[in-house]
């Protein structure tokens, strides 16, 4: 900000940081609609960042919504810039300027990039059919394969930008924290489950694990484990009660039938 105002460039800065906020503001009235609970929103020149722990115990559908709220205002901003268009408030070159912003806010949040928009929107739609922990995993590593190309993109075939080098090894450390606390993530996910109309029916062996039957998760379902070499069922709820609860870390789930029947 003080370089923008010893350069001269301060509109400029006022113009993405107002986008941003419209930005953020549309995923924030879409989040307050499904009632989430807001931490807090924290804005950046390249976009913001909404704090919240709503996004994997909610259903998959608010998720996509509320992330889609965001890039959806620029089309609102474009219209009103070509609104101005046709007005003398505002300078031919400022229209200009904002448009232009607009399109690369709008094109670099919809990066498959995590945590951008488009990361994002690539994590709903794999968690909706794949295992939630497969799903949060293959986005990270994408994630950071994307971050990786175009950096490499970058420096062999346009001129060095560092704002942009920068912007990327940021997104690259973002994952990079990500993957670090990954099973912090997921076990949030496994403590925050909600009832959800849709069933599965889970066949697993009788040697896994409570956290081999987790791992198998996915997100809008609620399961039933049926353990296949004792012709026995188990809710979902009585696992993740036996492992917070009962400290069931390490035992196996015919084991865990033997001792306690009577959790059909």
């Amino acid at each position: 900000m003080i370089i923008s105002i010893l350069t001269g460039t301060f509109i400029h800065l006022f113009i993405l940081f107002s986008i941003v906020l419209i930005h953020e503001a549309g995923h924030y009235v879409m989040a307050k609609y499904f009632e989430w609970e807001i931490h807090s929103i924290m804005l950046w020149v390249f976009g913001g960042v909404m704090k919240t722990d709503e996004t994997i115990s909610r259903p998959v559908k608010q998720e996509v919504l509320v992330t889609i709220a965001g890039p959806i205002q620029h089309v609102f901003i474009f219209l009103m810039l070509h609104g101005f268009s046709y007005t003398s408030l505002v300078t031919g070159d400022l229209i200009v300027s904002a448009h232009y912003y607009n399109v690369i806010l709008f094109g670099f949040n919809l990066l498959p990039i995590y945590p951008l928009d488009g990361g994002k929107l690539l994590l709903s739609c794999m968690s909706a059919i794949i295992p939630f922990k497969k799903a949060y995993e293959w986005t990270i590593l994408f994630s950071v394969f994307g971050c990786v190309v175009i950096l490499l993109y970058q420096l062999i075939f346009f001129p060095f930008t560092l704002s942009a080098f920068m912007l990327f090894l940021f997104l690259l450390w973002e994952n990079h924290i990500e993957w670090k606390y990954r099973t912090y993530l997921f076990l949030r996910f496994i403590l925050n489950r909600q009832t959800h109309e849709r069933h599965s029916v889970l066949h697993v062996p009788g040697y896994y694990q409570l956290m081999d039957v987790f791992h198998l998760f996915r997100r809008n379902y609620h399961h039933t484990i049926y353990i296949e070499n004792i012709d026995r069922s188990i809710d979902e709820k009585n696992c993740i009660n036996m492992y917070v609860k009962e400290r069931k870390i390490h035992d196996r789930l015919d084991d865990i039938w033997t001792k306690h029947g009577s959790m059909t």
